[in-house]
């Protein structure tokens, strides 16, 4: 089940990003700018991983109603321990939490997840868990790998891409194989999640920039640089437009910078293709 690939070095990713932007209806790569040949190798998917979570624990039996108090907390705490927002989220149920990227939430949720049945999951949507055999993915529980805490845990980029975009909407996107069957009911929620954050949450940037309806959700990482002995912040977004009926999506990474940068970008790039002509909605 959990098959062993090749890795980057943590500190590998240095200056590199990436955008492509995909046609959903013809499956063509209508934009893409490769910096670091990133779509022949692997990346973190930081918080990416928790739309993966949310449909596991759905299946699982849990309540997309729950909610669970995220207090405030000492920056001094780790992540794992209380959530990036240290001011606290407060009280909230999935939809909210995919929304703000919650790691308190989250956290709770993969104690109710098996990680083989996770990993079984991720298996089933074409994604390979690429678990190396070093003393620094043992640093990280399964709990916080499921939260997408553990940037040891990478994936070709058209495969993530193609897997959310079959997980969440049930488009093809090429490069991916993720035609499991999977139940309406859990994504539902997932979709008002992805919605909402372009509203209110950490994906607001990508929202910010068009004046259509739009989705997604942003992940961030902490990259260790060994040779410099400090860690930088890494970032990823997916996004969907326009909602509720998406036509395009759009994966960004980015080295250095959070996910929320990364989906303004994204917002940017997109307005930019839409001048030009590039790409046409239907209004």
């Amino acid at each position: 089940m959990k098959r062993l690939l090749p890795l980057l070095l943590a500190g590998s990713l240095s200056a590199q990003s990436l955008q492509l932007v995909v046609n959903l209806r013809s499956g063509a790569i209508v934009f893409q700018e490769d910096c670091g040949q990133l779509l022949d190798r692997s990346i973190p998917a930081g918080s990416l991983f928790k739309i993966f979570l949310a449909y596991a624990a759905l299946a699982e039996g849990s309540d997309p109603a729950r909610t669970v108090f995220c207090p405030p907390s000492s920056p001094t705490l780790p992540v794992r321990d209380s959530c990036w927002f240290r001011a606290g989220h407060r009280n909230q149920d999935l939809v909210q939490a995919l929304a703000n990227s919650c790691d308190r939430y989250f956290m709770t949720l993969a104690e109710r997840v098996p990680i083989d049945a996770f990993v079984a999951f991720l298996d089933s949507l074409d994604l390979v868990v690429q678990i190396p055999d070093t003393d620094h993915n043992h640093e990280y529980t399964a709990g916080e790998s499921m939260v997408g805490l553990n940037p040891h845990w990478r994936f070709p980029p058209l495969k993530l891409l193609a897997a959310v975009a079959w997980l969440v909407y049930g488009r093809c996107v090429p490069g991916g194989n993720s035609l499991r069957i999977l139940e309406e009911k859990f994504r539902a929620p997932l979709r008002r999640g992805l919605r909402e954050a372009a509203v209110y949450g950490t994906a607001q940037g990508f929202q910010e920039n068009l004046d259509f309806k739009v989705s997604g959700k942003t992940g961030t990482f902490v990259r260790v640089i060994p040779q410099l002995e400090r860690s930088k912040l890494s970032g990823i977004f997916v996004g969907f437009f326009p909602d509720p009926e998406p036509e395009y999506c759009v994966l960004v990474f980015n080295a250095a910078g959070n996910g929320r940068e990364q989906a303004r970008a994204a917002g940017v790039r997109v307005r930019k293709l839409l001048a030009a002509g590039k790409i046409h909605i239907r209004r």
